[in-house]
């Protein structure tokens, strides 16, 4: 009898584990009686940034058994639209959106609660209004433009700087020029911003900025580019012109291309934000609200600025350990 009271208990004490067993970071009984987790991820282009986003997205899901639809808008707003209104129609567990306008995340928050999804907003938020969503995973962009603007302060002081931005109107390029803008003049730093034009976060739009300043004989000391990629094709026009080495190159990114440039000696520094890690915390931020857990109206993911000086530790766009750690142990 003693024997099969021990069985009997072991018995308990393992269904009763297996039933509270944690594979990331929350817990709630939001998928009892579920056979499956679904999340949906739409990203509104195919470039670098959000490839790797949505990378670590499906990794961290793959890892907790949860199943992602992802779908990609490729810059076409009425097929943005038409994503997040098919995912909501296929009814996911929560969804995760990088919006292509505040007032396109809005509407799709609407849409989100009328079905009773969590919706969470990647870097862009949502414009006002009823809509009510869960949480905005985003960089502190304004820090980073503070950080360009103290690096350029630092290693070029009085230099001429020219800022070749991504694409405004979702408030990211915004914040950008506040922090830089605005830093550089709590600074009251003698680095003046001679030129500042637009592109669709592209590398071609980049190089033809360049190739025009250098041929309207602007004056240029430094030229920022809004990512990597960018200032891939800014590096390329420089070299063929002769004129990289006498014209500095500062970036935004941690990207893998970014990471060798700095390596090359090509691209200086770059304000190091990951991807990556902003995907892995949108997976965090849609698993924690399914399983109940309380989050803040806004998650930053932290940043670094990299230079050649400690590039071997920088966060990179890759899913690695560092990456990982931070996932694992990210408290709000």
């Amino acid at each position: 009898m003693n024997k099969e009271r021990v069985l009997v208990v072991c018995v308990l004490v393992l269904f009763v584990l297996m039933a509270f067993h944690l594979s990331f970071a929350g817990s709630g009984d939001g998928d009892a009686g579920k056979e499956e987790i679904v999340f949906g991820n739409v990203q509104p282009g195919p470039d670098p940034w959000y490839q790797y986003s949505v990378k670590a997205f499906e990794y961290f899901a793959k890892e907790n058994g949860v199943e992602v639809v992802y779908l990609n808008s490729e810059y076409n707003q009425d097929k943005d639209i038409a994503n997040v209104e098919d995912l909501i129609a296929k009814k996911v567990d929560a969804l995760s959106v990088f919006p292509m306008t505040a007032d396109l995340g809005q509407q799709y928050v609407q849409k989100a609660n009328e079905a009773g999804i969590p919706f969470i907003s990647e870097a862009v938020t949502p414009s006002d209004g009823p809509g009510e969503y869960v949480t905005v995973v985003s960089y502190a962009y304004s820090m980073l433009g503070a950080q360009i603007a103290e690096y350029v302060h630092e290693e070029h002081p009085g230099a001429k700087l020219v800022y070749i931005t991504g694409k405004p109107g979702t408030g990211i390029v915004e914040q950008y020029v506040e922090g830089l803008v605005g830093r550089l003049e709590e600074l009251n730093s003698d680095v003046e911003i001679v030129s500042q034009q637009p592109t669709d976060w592209n590398r071609q739009q980049a190089m033809d900025i360049t190739q025009n300043l250098l041929q309207a004989g602007t004056e240029i000391d430094v030229i920022f580019a809004n990512n990597e990629d960018m200032a891939g094709g800014v590096i390329q026009v420089l070299k063929e012109a002769g004129k990289l080495g006498e014209i500095a190159v500062v970036a935004t990114g941690g990207s893998p291309e970014g990471i060798q440039l700095i390596k090359a000696g090509e691209l200086e520094a770059t304000a190091a934000a990951s991807a990556g890690l902003e995907g892995a915390l949108c997976f965090k931020a849609c698993w924690d609200t399914y399983h109940g857990v309380k989050i803040p109206k806004v998650i930053n993911p932290p940043v670094m600025m990299a230079t050649k000086d400690n590039i071997e530790s920088a966060l990179t766009w890759e899913v690695n350990d560092t990456l990982i750690d931070i996932v694992e142990n990210y408290e709000y």
